[in-house]
């Protein structure tokens, strides 16, 4: 007689994985306007609250400080009552949602940030700290209120907040309006998901970087990691120094960005020094480099890696015609598979499952 099955153990969803990751903040990062990160956010939000575990959220604003304070005031997300939002007070001010908890100290460009009980479900105005500094302090206040989750909303062009150091984990979110097709917009997620999974540097590198204090400018190290040469801030080509330097420039650390200038000399060139950033936020280089550099035997690493927890997909196209929920949640899947995907509208309405990865 044939035994009887054993239960097939339902994967993680969305919320599960951001809820036992072990991060305690963590970035829901848009790639792009209209992808979807607030959705991402009031689910984790909703399903936090639903198991008696109190939330905190707040917002990395999205466009330029000059442009701040006429477009993002109306910005608002959907959150459960209990919820605790780090925004301003004037606009905790005009929201009947929300009730004070307890100020912050810090300022944005639309005023002094506080903290914030919301009172009842729906729509309140969140508006964070625009630097990653800032942003830190306030999810630090936030974590020891909430006692839970810290949750920031962002998007990829101010991607400073997204940093390690400034939260614990990153939730990567896409449209199908990326790109001109679904297939463009997966295969743009690939690129993201290697940048910010770039490997972390040695223990050489390490040392050598603890020892720079403030320095801002290129630093050129040899093959046993010591310094040979500093440069300012702001330096532009850096080939003539290089070729002057010659073999014995085994790598350079570059404490602010890398940027297209500084990669573009050295793509076209022999010389193959490996590039060191601080975290993979601070890379600032077209995807054509990138990938010419790689391939061409050049290395990038990073002091801190970022840890991608997941993709979450939105099919809706605000430019175009939306294309299928499951298809393009498996095209991006396709592309990046050492990453959980998902799309938590689905998962919400339990409609299907999500992808999931067994060694994750």
């Amino acid at each position: 007689m044939l035994g009887k099955r054993a239960p097939v153990e339902e994967p993680p969803n969305l919320i599960e994985r951001a809820f036992t990751a072990g991060c305690t903040r963590i970035a829901v990062v848009s790639l792009h306007p209209g992808a979807g990160a607030r959705t991402v956010v009031e689910s984790i939000s909703r399903e936090v609250t639903r198991r008696g575990i109190r939330t905190g959220v707040t917002r990395a604003p999205r466009l330029p400080l000059d442009a701040e304070v006429a477009a993002d005031e109306s910005v608002q997300i959907s959150l459960p009552a209990e919820t605790l939002v780090a925004t301003t007070v004037g606009l905790a001010e005009g929201c009947g949602r929300l009730e004070s908890v307890e100020p912050i100290g810090l300022q944005t460009a639309l005023g002094d940030l506080g903290i914030f009980r919301v009172t009842e479900d729906g729509p309140v105005p969140v508006y964070g700290p625009d630097d990653p500094e800032s942003l830190s302090a306030v999810l630090r206040h936030l974590e020891h209120a909430c006692g839970g989750l810290a949750l920031v909303d962002g998007a990829w062009e101010r991607r400073g907040f997204a940093a390690p150091g400034v939260v614990d984990g990153v939730i990567l979110v896409v449209g199908a309006g990326y790109s001109n097709a679904p297939q463009q917009s997966a295969a743009a997620v690939r690129y993201l998901v290697e940048v910010l999974s770039m490997p972390r540097c040695s223990e050489l590198v390490l040392r050598a970087w603890s020892e720079l204090g403030d320095q801002n400018g290129p630093t050129v190290l040899n093959e046993a990691g010591e310094v040979i040469e500093q440069w300012p801030a702001g330096v532009g080509d850096p080939l003539p120094d290089l070729e002057r330097l010659g073999h014995h420039a085994a790598a350079i650390l570059l404490p602010t960005r890398l940027t297209d200038e500084f990669i573009g000399p050295l793509v076209r060139s022999k010389l193959r020094p490996m590039l060191i950033v601080k975290d993979p936020t601070r890379l600032r280089v077209a995807p054509v480099y990138y990938r010419a550099w790689l391939k061409t035997g050049g290395e990038i690493r990073a002091l801190q890696p970022v840890r991608v927890l997941a993709v979450a997909t939105n099919p809706l196209n605000l430019s175009g015609p939306d294309v299928n929920a499951d298809r393009f949640r498996d095209l991006v899947n396709e592309v990046v598979p050492e990453v959980p995907v998902h799309d938590v509208v689905l998962e919400a309405h339990g409609r299907r499952r999500s992808i999931w990865k067994f060694w994750s």
